[in-house]
């Protein structure tokens, strides 16, 4: 049996996708074929790994990420650029739905 399409409509359901396939026909196949109900349970395996994370996730960053912003954008008391004011927001009239444009070329 050519498994690829249905290994692939497999990725789909588990990633909460469309299967591309007829209703039925994935279910039909999985009960027909050992090598892509092996196939599913890793996917679902290795899926649930990657969105849960890793070791990697075990090492807290919080002081290095702030380190490196604090670098690259002015602290509180910091002078904000003409034109926006302290908090670095540009201001926008409430309602407004495009930027002005006046005495831009």
């Amino acid at each position: 049996m050519r498994c690829d399409r249905f290994r692939t409509a497999i990725s789909a359901r588990i990633d909460g996708e469309d299967p591309g396939l007829l209703d039925g026909a994935l279910d039909a196949h999985l009960r027909a074929c050992a090598g892509c109900r092996a196939w599913q349970e890793r996917a679902h395996i290795v899926t649930r790994r990657a969105r849960l994370g890793g070791a990697f996730l075990n090492h807290d960053l919080t002081v290095q990420v702030l380190a490196a912003v604090a670098k690259v954008m002015p602290g509180p008391g910091a002078a904000s650029p003409p034109g926006v004011p302290a908090g670095g927001m540009a201001a926008v009239p409430a309602g407004s739905t495009t930027a002005r444009t006046e005495g831009v070329a």
